[in-house]
């Protein structure tokens, strides 16, 4: 009985012996990997981040997505094509989609001006740094 007891005490300790470390996690990088954001700034974008996710979440309707899907499937299987009703279909589509764009360039606009002179500059040099890494890649990849 002692010997069993021994074993599995050896064997339940040994476990954190062999077991690996695991590395810590990554710090979460700062929006527009700007390090140099403060609190305030940092707390003004959450704020508009999440006024848009509200206002996409609130012209988001469900049933109208799948009527409108029911609609797009109705034309497809129909005997004849009905241009103008495609027409309307397609330009509703547009609409919602126009509206979705326009709200999150509006918050995009409003992010860029919580940020300083200074870290607009060095935004727009990590994205023309990026920028350049990508027709790099695309360049390689022809």
């Amino acid at each position: 009985m002692k010997r069993y007891l021994l074993s599995t005490i050896l064997l339940l300790s040994s476990a954190n012996v062999f077991a690996e470390s695991t590395p810590a996690q990554p710090v979460a990088p700062k929006p527009f990997g700007l390090e140099s954001m403060t609190a305030e700034q940092q707390a003004k974008i959450e704020d508009i981040q999440i006024k848009l996710s509200s206002e996409l979440a609130g012209k988001q309707d469900p049933k109208a997505a799948q009527e409108s899907a029911k609609q797009f499937e109705k034309l497809v299987k129909a005997s004849s094509f009905d241009e103008a009703k495609a027409k309307q279909l397609i330009q509703q589509a547009n609409a919602k989609q126009l509206d979705k764009q326009l709200a999150q360039l509006k918050a995009q606009h409003d992010i860029y001006n919580v940020l300083t002179d200074e870290q607009k500059a060095t935004l727009e040099k990590r994205q023309q740094e990026q920028l350049k890494k990508f027709e790099s890649i695309k360049q390689s990849a022809q």
